[in-house]
């Protein structure tokens, strides 16, 4: 279970990173228009760089809204449930894979190989949690169709 999680924890730990990059971008972006709507408020009326900074306000704007429509426009709850349980199923299919190819005698571990008994019984627990995150994720792919109609369907404008 070790080497399980040396490969999971780097992923997750990936993914995090880069999520808190956009989000940093995201952040800095809205500070910025911040400070900006601070400084025209601050101008007087009849200032000669307002026009300019309310121009320049819109285009920022703008950009926030491009990309955070970019970001979370597809993403739904529904299809990062489906895409999570469909990672957990494949992880544990791995397992069940490697469980079975170590009681055929294909693989041989490094360490102490585990008893029949134990093969058999980690071979039930993972198949049965293979079957559990299939099952949420056609549950999720199913909800997803329901709620969003229009973007499950490819190629319909």
């Amino acid at each position: 279970m070790s080497n399980f999680l040396q490969v999971v924890i780097p992923a997750v730990l990936g993914f995090i990173a880069a999520y808190q990059g956009g989000l940093t971008r995201t952040s800095r972006l809205r500070s910025i228009i911040r400070a900006n709507v601070e400084l025209l408020g601050s101008l007087p009326d009849d200032h000669p760089s307002r026009e300019a900074l309310s121009a320049h306000i819109e285009d920022l704007v703008g950009t926030l809204v491009r990309r955070q429509r970019r970001r979370f426009e597809p993403i739904t709850r529904a299809g990062v449930s489906f895409g999570a349980n469909v990672a957990f199923a494949l992880v544990t299919l791995l397992l069940v894979a490697a469980v079975v190819s170590q009681m055929v005698g294909l693989w041989r571990p490094s360490r102490e190989p585990l008893s029949r008994g134990d093969l058999w019984v980690n071979l039930v627990l993972y198949g049965a949690l293979t079957v559990c995150f299939a099952g949420f994720a056609v549950r999720a792919w199913i909800r997803q169709r329901r709620e969003h109609p229009e973007s499950a369907q490819p190629g319909q404008a």
